[in-house]
């Protein structure tokens, strides 16, 4: 009885040994890096004006490690407050694929690269616009990107 115990691990210990070192010496992969984190952002990033005034934002954009083919813009605003009055594109991009549409609390363009051989990369103007305070007002209005302003970048598909 103590001989097939003895048997049945040493079986285990020569099975065991070489899936061992086939596993050690495997090299590792790495194939996925953290993505790097390119991002949209106002400028500046607040502005304190009187009724009747206009002012312009910059919408600016830093790709970080990103290769950047097409934007999406998409903000949203309190039209009580602010009216925009119109939306250009800026030095970062030479291509509009959706000239700039002023809505009722909205703001939307789409801008893009002049083709997918020479993608965007580092920080520049995405777009400029112009709006007028239309109202008094004790707290701060917001500017904001909707949920659907999208960055294509090459190389990760449809991620946002």
């Amino acid at each position: 009885m103590k001989r097939v115990g003895l048997i049945l691990v040493s079986l285990l210990l020569f099975a065991a040994l070489p899936a061992t070192i086939f596993l050690v010496m495997r090299n590792q992969e790495i194939r996925n890096k953290a993505a790097p984190a390119t991002t949209l952002s106002l400028n500046p990033a607040t502005v304190s004006k009187a009724v009747g005034e206009d002012f312009t934002l910059e919408v600016k954009m830093n790709t970080a490690a990103n290769q950047i083919v097409a934007v999406e813009l998409n903000l949203t605003f309190d039209p009580t407050k602010l009216q925009a009055e119109w939306i250009h594109n800026g030095t970062m991009f030479p291509n509009i694929l959706s000239s700039g549409t002023v809505g009722n609390g909205t703001l939307s363009m789409a801008v893009g690269a002049t083709n997918t051989t020479t993608p965007i990369t580092g920080t520049g103007t995405v777009a400029t616009i112009k709006f007028k305070a239309l109202a008094a007002t004790s707290s701060p209005v917001s500017v904001r990107f909707s949920q659907d302003t999208f960055v294509g970048a090459l190389g990760e598909g449809n991620v946002n």
